[in-house]
C-alpha cells in the first residue's frame, strides 16, 4: 500500500501568498496546516481512499525538530492539528498523524494558496455544482469571496482557489462542510483528468508532473518529476469508481472536535489495507 499525506497550507509567506490569503495581519507568520488528507492506494491498487481531519481536531503533537533550522519544540497535548506545521514543518504534520492513526506515511506533498491556483490551471477546469447560488461573505467581510450561480460551472485558477477555501458559502459554515467541497472539487478533478486522457497522454501527463515540482512541496522520495511521474501510472490503475472520500469521524468539544471510537476504526481499516 502507499500513503501519502495531502497539506494545505495557509502560508503568507510571499506577495501572492498574500493577496490570494488575505489576511494581511498574519504576513509572514507561522503557517498552519489548514487541509490534512491522507490518500491511501491499496496494495493492489484496485481501490483508493482519501481520509479528511479537519483542521481543529485536538491531538497530541509529538515532539518535533525543524530540519531547516534545528529548533526543537516539546511535545503538546491537546492541540489543534493546524499548528502541527509550525512546529518542524511538514515532518511535524506527518509525525502527528503517525502518532495519531499508526498508519505509516511513505510520503507528503504540501501546497500553498498560489500551488493551488497553478495546479488548477494546469490541470484545467473541473466542474463543480452547487444546489444553490453561492456568496462566501458574511457581514463582516469574512470569506473566500467565491460567486457561483446555481447549477454546475468549471473552476479553474482563483476560483478554484476560492472553491477549496470557502467556509461560509456552504452548509453550517464549518470546517467539515468545507471538507465536502474539497472532495467533490478532488473527485470531480479526477475524472476529468481521466476523460480528457491527460493521464494517459505522456506529454501531458509530463508537463502536469512539471507544473506539480513547482507548486508543490514535496518529501525526497517524490522529489522529481519522473518521480511524480511514476506515482501519476500507480494512480491511474485505481478504478474512479472506487475512490472512497471521508471525514475522520469526530464529535464537537466545544468549538474544536476529537477523533471517536469510529476514527479508530475508519484507522484499522487504513491500516489493514481494507477497502472503504
Amino acid at each position: 500500500p502507499l500513503n501519502i499525506l495531502l497539506i494545505g497550507s495557509d502560508a503568507r509567506d510571499t506577495e501572492e501568498n498574500q493577496k490570494l490569503g488575505g489576511a494581511k495581519e498574519t504576513f509572514g507568520g507561522t503557517p498552519l496546516a489548514d487541509v490534512q488528507m491522507l490518500l491511501h492506494v491499496s496494495a493492489d491498487r484496485s481501490n483508493m481512499s482519501v481520509v479528511s481531519m479537519p483542521r481543529d481536531t485536538l491531538v497530541d503533537i509529538p515532539k518535533c525538530t525543524d530540519p531547516d533550522s534545528g529548533d526543537v519544540f516539546e511535545s503538546r497535548q491537546r492541540t489543534m492539528t493546524n499548528q502541527s506545521l509550525g512546529r518542524g514543518g511538514p515532518g511535524c504534520t506527518v509525525a502527528t498523524w503517525e502518532k495519531l492513526t499508526d498508519i505509516h506515511i511513505d510520503h507528503f506533498m504540501m501546497i500553498d494558496f498560489s500551488g493551488v491556483v497553478s495546479m488548477a490551471d494546469a490541470i484545467g477546469g473541473v466542474p463543480v455544482c452547487v444546489n444553490a447560488n453561492i456568496h462566501s461573505k458574511d457581514s463582516q467581510g469574512h470569506g473566500s469571496g467565491l460567486k457561483l450561480e446555481k447549477g454546475t460551472t468549471y473552476v479553474k485558477g482563483e476560483q478554484a482557489l476560492q472553491w477549496l477555501r470557502t467556509r461560509y458559502g456552504f452548509e453550517d459554515g464549518s470546517d467539515l462542510a468545507r471538507a465536502k467541497a474539497q472532495h467533490q472539487y478532488m473527485n470531480s478533478m479526477v475524472r476529468e483528468l481521466r476523460k480528457n486522457a491527460k493521464l494517459s497522454n505522456p506529454g501531458k501527463l509530463r508537463a502536469l508532473a512539471e507544473a506539480a515540482t513547482n507548486a508543490l512541496t514535496v518529501d525526497p522520495g517524490l522529489g522529481t518529476v519522473a518521480k511524480l511521474y511514476d506515482l501519476a501510472g500507480e494512480l491511474k490503475k485505481v478504478p474512479t469508481s472506487r475512490i472512497t472520500m471521508t471525514t475522520m469521524p469526530n464529535r464537537y468539544v466545544g468549538s474544536r472536535v476529537e477523533p471517536t471510537e469510529d476514527a479508530t476504526k475508519l484507522f484499522r481499516l487504513v491500516r489493514e489495507d481494507i477497502a472503504l
